[in-house]
């Protein structure tokens, strides 16, 4: 470990070099964040839910407190190789806030309830710069049934 002799100041487009250590400092990460609130149906199963909407009977969506709430940023990988991604849980309100997001013009919002018996999401959401993207009401309901031999 070397220690220099004078302090050492990192400059944006400049480079130190201190023996055998190099410093390049380089801009922040320009990110944004997501906001939203999560509601659930009030139904257990897909075709209950179903049957009401085609009726036209109202919904009566419940705010999901504790909702996994994820965004994976596209052709981010992390120092591993995965996708990277940001979580976080609703609120007790159903609201949820997802900071420090890499801006992109398209990312994915999953969502599942704390059961995991409900999903549902976005499947776009442009992520802009020191700003917050509000992806509104975001409805999360039991999964469709698909058959068994669904490929």
């Amino acid at each position: 470990f070397v220690t220099p002799r004078e302090p050492v100041t990192a400059v944006i487009g400049q480079t130190n070099h201190i023996g055998r250590l190099t410093l390049t400092a380089r801009p922040a990460a320009a990110v944004g964040s997501v906001r939203g609130i999560v509601v659930g149906s009030p139904y257990a199963e897909f075709e209950q839910l179903r049957a009401a909407e085609m009726k036209g009977d109202p919904i009566p969506w419940k705010p999901v407190a504790g909702a996994q709430v994820t965004v994976n940023i596209p052709q981010c990988k992390d120092h591993v190789g995965a996708e990277t991604r940001v979580e976080t849980k609703s609120g007790p309100d159903g609201s949820f806030t997802l900071d420090n997001i890499p801006v992109h013009s398209g990312v994915a919002l999953r969502v599942n309830s704390p059961d995991r018996k409900q999903e549902g999401g976005i499947g776009y959401l442009r992520v802009l710069s020191g700003q917050v993207t509000d992806a509104g009401t975001v409805q999360i309901r039991p999964p469709y049934p698909w058959p068994a031999d669904h490929r």
